[in-house]
């Protein structure tokens, strides 16, 4: 009996010093893998428990039942599989051999985490992606397979630098840094590599905060030492000099540039970007005729990205230019119709908005919520009402669902012509409409009407039903409350 309970003793001190060992080295080494194998070992160690245990029972019980002859015992059916002494051997062989390869795979695995570690600080250094990062040409090569050379060791201290809140100390840590890689390097032309790449990680951790005009300085401090460059440093220092204002450096970026490979497509952007701010037409068209030379075109993406950066500056000649040009006429999309459409729309030009929008129908380019928004907006800045109900049946009649925006810009033009009874009532049948519910500006919209108009019991009445539609008004809807009893007031009531 003794015996019988010493035996499970054993295996269990034997499970709690793996059980520590391997806790150990899952602290050390591993995640979710590691557990997997902790839970599969485990379970092996208390199945060879078991049935050390089992096999250890039996002899025990067997020669009791030969030393007595009042006790009959059966057996227990279980296979022992051999002596105690060969099973427990068994089991300790087979899990020392089970933490081996927990072990081998842990250091594994832990090499690869070092990897993704450094991986993921790589990422953090690299160019920001607004409108500039995305490939706007299929034959554009991707700025991160442009670079094959390793970057030097400084560049991760650079960067934090730049993080810490240090970016105005950034020469003299280049010039640190480039003193150290004098020391590694083999060559001129690999002190000129390293001194680009310490350049290239500053410009982008400078980018990633918003620090243009420091990296544009660290730039300057070092541009007698970087040689001819390559493709993603002067691609980096375009975004740069158009972000920190310095427009007259833009040409300049550009040609060196495409002296050392195809600029990609978000460098066209960004040119055209520059081009509109100085609203130079001769020069994007002069762009446009080398980027055709070079059998590149704009993928609709970057064409509508250069359209909006164009509207944006009101540069509507640019646009007009981008749209009809053979690098980016292809494939006309709605988006591009509706930004050309959005910068008429600003100028309120009427008529140059549906001459686009029959350009639409006749490229077979079906009109968006947003398309039609537009038109709206247009037609309420010139009161043309009558082009304004059109646009707002047509819309209802089709597939796209009107939103309060579309209701809004309606019952904005109704009111500019006096029809305010037809705005309150376009107002009471947005309660109705999935997804188009009137929200605040829709209410202080007819508010505004009434108060113009001394109608203070009607606004008194839409502001309990805003309160009771759960609809907070705010100080403009309160004032047009007052303005309203102003200009007509209640009488009898305070």
């Amino acid at each position: 009996k003794l015996k019988c309970e010493a035996y499970p003793c054993t295996f269990s001190s034997l499970q709690a010093l793996l059980r520590l060992s391997t806790s150990l080295l899952s602290m050390s080494y591993l995640r979710i893998k590691g557990s997997i194998i902790l839970f599969s070992t485990f379970m092996y160690l208390q199945e060879s428990s078991a049935l050390a245990n089992s096999g250890a029972l039996a002899q025990t019980l067997a020669k009791a039942n030969k030393n007595s002859t009042n006790v009959v015992v059966h057996e227990p059916e279980v296979a022992t599989g051999g002596s105690f002494s060969d099973i427990w051997l068994a089991s300790l062989t087979e899990a020392v051999v089970t933490l081996g390869i927990f072990a081998v795979a842990s250091a594994i695995l832990r090499r690869r985490g070092s990897r993704r570690t450094r991986t993921k600080a790589v990422g953090k250094n690299a160019q920001p992606v607004p409108v500039e990062t995305q490939s706007l040409s299929t034959s554009s090569p991707s700025p991160k397979k442009a670079t094959s050379s390793r970057r030097p060791p400084d560049t991760t201290s650079l960067v934090t630098a730049v993080r810490a809140g240090r970016a105005d100390e950034l020469p003299q840590l280049i010039d640190a840094a480039y003193t150290r890689a004098q020391r590694r390097a083999q060559g001129g032309a690999d002190l000129e590599e390293a001194c680009s790449q310490l350049l290239l990680s500053s410009l982008r951790a400078c980018a990633a905060e918003r620090q243009f005009v420091q990296g544009l300085a660290a730039f300057w401090h070092v541009k007698d030492r970087l040689g001819k460059g390559c493709q993603d440093l002067w691609s980096m220092l375009l975004y740069t000099v158009l972000e920190a204002n310095q427009l007259d450096l833009c040409p300049a970026c550009y040609r060196r540039l495409c002296a050392v490979g195809v600029p990609a497509g978000y460098d066209h952007v960004n040119m055209v970007r520059y081009f509109a701010q100085r609203q130079d037409l001769p020069g994007l068209k002069r762009m446009l005729d080398g980027i055709s030379s070079m059998n590149l075109t704009f993928d609709p993406l970057s064409r509508n990205k250069a359209l909006s950066a164009c509207v944006g500056k009101g540069a509507i000649d640019l646009a007009e230019l981008l749209m009809c040009h053979e690098t980016c006429s292809e494939e006309l999309d709605c988006i591009a119709f509706s930004t050309l459409m959005k910068g008429y729309s600003r100028m309120g030009q009427k008529q140059r908005c549906f001459e686009l929008k029959a350009e639409m129908k006749e490229r077979d380019v079906a009109p968006s919520a947003v398309t039609y928004g537009i038109l709206l907006e247009v037609c309420v800045h010139c009161k043309d009402m009558d082009a304004a109900r059109s646009i707002f049946l047509e819309m209802q009649n089709s597939n796209l669902v009107l939103n309060a925006v579309h209701c809004t810009s309606f019952m904005k033009g109704l009111v500019s012509i006096g029809l305010v009874d037809d705005a309150a009532e376009m107002l009471s049948k947005m309660h109705s409409r999935t997804g188009a519910e009137p929200d605040l500006i829709s209410y202080t919209t007819v508010l505004r009407a009434y108060g113009e108009r001394g109608r203070t019991r009607e606004q008194i009445q839409l502001i309990e039903q805003m309160l009771k539609c759960r609809v907070r008004p705010d100080e403009i809807a309160y004032h047009a409350v007052l303005d309203g009893c102003c200009n007509g007031p209640l009488g009898g009531v305070d």
